[in-house]
C-alpha cells in the first residue's frame, strides 16, 4: 500500500510525463538480483532498466561522472568499501529514511547521512541514488522494492557500450563462476574467456592465439577495460592491501608501488588465472582507472589561468599553504590526480592532517588547477 501511494503521488506531483525510465548501473554479478527488483517495481508503474559494468567502469560513472552531472545512471549497486569516495556524489536520503526502514530496509549510515540501502544477501554492498539524476525521486521509490522477494529468472541484460554481451564471436560469455573475494569481475571474466580460447593454457602471446578467438579476446579486452601490454602477453592490474601475500610471489612482474599503498603490476596471460586464486581474500584486485574528460575546470578559464598555463606559467618555483580545518581523503585525490603526488603537510591539531573535513581538500585540488606545478603546504588547524 506504501508503495503504491507513494507512486501515485509522485506522478500527481510530477506529472505524468515526467515519469520516465530509471537506469539502474549493477555490477555484472549483480544482474539477476537488480532485474528482479525491476521486475518487482513495473506493476506499481516504475519502469527501469539494468545496465551491467565492470568494476571500474562503474566506479567511472560513480566517481568521475556523476561529478559532472554526467553519469549515465540514476540508481548503483556499488561497494560499501567505495563510500569514503563516493558518498557526496550520493544522494542524501534523510527524507525518506524512516519510509525506508518501516518497510524493514536497512539504511547505510555514513557520516551522519543516509545515503543508501544494504543490498539483501549482500551485505558488502548498497544501493543508492546519484545525488545528480534528474530522477532521484523516481530512482529513491525503486529502492523500496529491494526486499520485496527474490529475483526470478530473466532475460539477459540489455547490451550497451558498457554491457558484457553474452557471445563475442566463438566465445561464450558468463558472469564469474569463482565469485573470487576480492577479484573485479571483468578479469574474471576475461580469464574464463581465455581458458575458453586456449584450454591448455600455453597462450604466451596474442599472436597465438587462433585467428577469431584472438580477434574475439582482443575485443572483449577493449570492452572490458583490460589494459593488455603492446605485445599482447599480459595486462596491468592494480592491487590493494595485500596481506600476507606478494603479488610478485603470485605471478606478476614489475611491481610499481604508490604512497598510498597500492601497487601497479604486470601479470603474464599464462598466469592470470593462478594470480586471481592466490590473491582473491587476500588483496583487492581491480583494473587500473581510467579517468575520461568529461569537463574542463571552469575555474581555471574562468581566471585566465589557462592563457598562463599556455605561455609555461603553472606556478613552478611558488610555494602555496591551504590553511584549513580538515583535509579528509587528501591522499585519494592524490591517486586520482587531483593533487600532486608529492606535497607537504602540517598538523597544528594533533588529530591528523586527514581528519576533520573534506573542505581542505577541495580548496587545495582548486589550487592545484590553477597551479599545477607549485609546491602545495597542507596545515591542518582546529578552527
Amino acid at each position: 500500500m506504501r508503495k503504491a501511494f507513494a507512486v501515485a503521488l509522485l506522478v500527481l506531483s510530477f506529472g505524468a510525463a515526467a515519469w520516465s525510465q530509471v537506469r539502474i548501473g549493477a555490477l555484472s554479478e549483480d544482474f539477476s538480483f537488480w532485474q528482479g527488483v525491476a521486475a518487482r517495481a513495473q506493476p506499481a508503474g516504475i519502469d527501469a532498466q539494468v545496465l551491467t559494468y565492470s568494476e571500474s567502469a562503474l566506479y567511472q560513472q560513480v566517481y568521475f561522472w556523476a561529478a559532472f552531472g554526467r553519469a549515465n545512471l540514476d540508481l548503483v549497486g556499488i561497494p560499501q568499501e567505495w563510500l569514503p569516495q563516493v558518498a557526496w556524489r550520493l544522494l542524501d536520503l534523510s527524507p525518506w529514511l524512516e519510509e525506508l526502514q518501516a518497510e524493514g530496509l536497512e539504511v547505510v549510515i555514513w557520516q551522519g547521512r543516509p545515503v543508501g540501502v544494504a543490498m539483501p544477501e549482500r551485505p558488502e554492498k548498497l544501493a543508492a541514488v546519484l545525488a545528480s539524476s534528474p530522477r532521484g525521486e523516481q530512482a529513491v521509490q525503486v529502492l523500496f522494492y529491494l526486499g520485496a522477494g527474490e529475483a526470478q529468472p530473466t532475460a539477459a541484460p540489455v547490451p550497451t557500450a558498457a554491457a558484457v554481451p553474452l557471445r563475442v564471436g566463438p566465445l561464450s560469455l558468463s558472469k564469474p563462476t569463482q565469485n573470487l573475494p576480492g577479484v573485479d569481475g571483468a578479469l574474471e571474466i576475461f580469464a574464463q574467456a581465455m581458458a575458453q580460447a586456449v584450454p591448455q593454457g600455453a597462450v604466451t602471446a596474442m599472436a597465438r592465439v587462433p585467428e577469431p578467438a584472438r580477434d574475439a579476446l582482443t575485443k572483449l579486452a577493449d570492452m572490458l577495460g583490460l589494459p593488455l601490454t603492446p605485445d599482447g602477453t599480459a595486462v596491468q592490474v592494480v592491487v590493494e592491501g595485500a596481506r600476507g601475500v606478494s603479488p610478485l610471489a603470485a605471478g606478476a612482474r614489475d611491481e610499481t608501488r604508490s604512497p598510498t599503498g597500492l601497487s601497479l603490476v604486470t601479470v603474464p596471460l599464462t598466469q592470470l588465472q593462478t594470480f586471481l586464486t592466490s590473491m582473491a581474500g587476500r588483496a583487492k584486485v581491480r583494473l587500473p582507472y581510467r579517468p575520461e574528460i568529461t569537463a574542463t575546470s571552469e575555474g581555471a578559464n574562468l581566471v585566465g589561468a589557462s592563457a598562463f598555463h599556455a605561455q609555461g606559467i603553472r606556478g613552478a618555483g611558488v610555494k602555496i599553504a591551504i590553511i584549513d580545518v580538515g583535509f579528509v581523503d587528501y591522499t585519494v585525490s592524490q591517486a586520482h590526480g587531483d593533487l600532486p603526488p608529492t606535497l607537504v603537510t602540517h598538523d597544528l591539531t594533533g588529530s591528523g592532517v586527514a581528519s576533520g573535513y573534506r573542505h581542505g581538500t577541495a580548496v587545495a585540488e582548486i589550487v592545484y588547477d590553477i597551479a599545477p606545478e607549485a609546491t602545495l603546504y597542507l596545515i591542518k588547524i582546529a578552527n
